[in-house]
């Protein structure tokens, strides 16, 4: 049996904790994604803009997850994602040819998704005192 107070801070933590659900779960379909729809603008001919829009989308996303976590101190994922984003503009920008860029761009983004795997691997619960001191700690029934 919960009392007002404890029920009030779970509805507090409630959202936050399904949004942030929410947000792993279509940054998780993005990273699955992404390394095909990189190879496949090439192939469809697609404009420039959309290759550099989604090369840009995922650096944000990325990089905006991974800076807000504990991964953010861990420079060897920041390489990594560094590398990723830098291959797939050096590829955007033509400076990696002769390899063609059906090649290349994907590489980047292979590079840069091993980033976020490596990242997510370091924010797992109990890695960190992050998580942990968001949460509310379950009291025994009485």
């Amino acid at each position: 049996m919960t009392t007002g107070s404890q029920a009030q801070a779970y509805s507090r933590l409630e959202w936050p904790a399904r949004w942030a659900a929410l947000a792993a779960f279509l940054c998780g379909i993005h990273c699955l994604v992404t390394p095909f729809v990189v190879t496949a603008i090439p192939i469809l001919a697609l404009s420039k803009a959309t290759e550099w829009w989604a090369l840009g989308v995922t650096v944000v996303l990325g990089g905006g997850i991974t800076l807000l976590g504990p991964a953010r101190q861990q420079g060897t994922v920041l390489g990594l994602l560094a590398a990723g984003a830098g291959i797939w503009a050096a590829s955007l920008m033509g400076l990696l040819e002769p390899i063609p860029e059906f090649v290349t761009s994907p590489l980047g983004s292979l590079v840069f998704a091993s980033g976020m795997l490596w990242s997510a691997r370091i924010c797992r619960k109990g890695a960190c005192d992050v998580c942990e001191a968001d949460s509310v700690q379950e009291q025994p029934a009485p």
